[in-house]
């Protein structure tokens, strides 16, 4: 069940990748809303993010771990994550990667 705080990413137009993570900040309605985590994505786009679908990064047999302003991604296991027409959906960057956030 996704909730508050959870590292997901939006809608199904951003890249299952790290620059790309965002975490929930609230929900109105059907919507959630959150923001980026990646300094070189807030650089590029500051606005917050909104969608009716999230993709909990999990879901993508990924573990992500926060320390100090670096985020990693790490594979765990295979993808369960699916796009709205039930087709596969899979991480799309080699693994592991790390990223700068703010």
């Amino acid at each position: 069940m996704t909730k508050i705080g959870d590292l997901v990413i939006f809608g199904e137009c951003d890249a299952p990748e790290a620059h790309c993570i965002g975490r929930i900040t609230h929900k109105e309605g059907n919507i959630w809303h959150g923001k980026y985590l990646s300094k070189r994505t807030i650089a590029r786009y500051s606005g917050e993010l909104c969608d009716d679908m999230v993709t909990p990064v999990s879901d993508f047999g990924v573990r992500v771990t926060i320390k100090d302003n670096s985020l990693l991604v790490e594979k765990i296991g295979p993808s369960n994550a699916t796009y709205s027409d039930h087709k596969k959906r899979v991480w799309q960057e080699t693994l592991p990667r790390t990223i700068e956030i703010v």
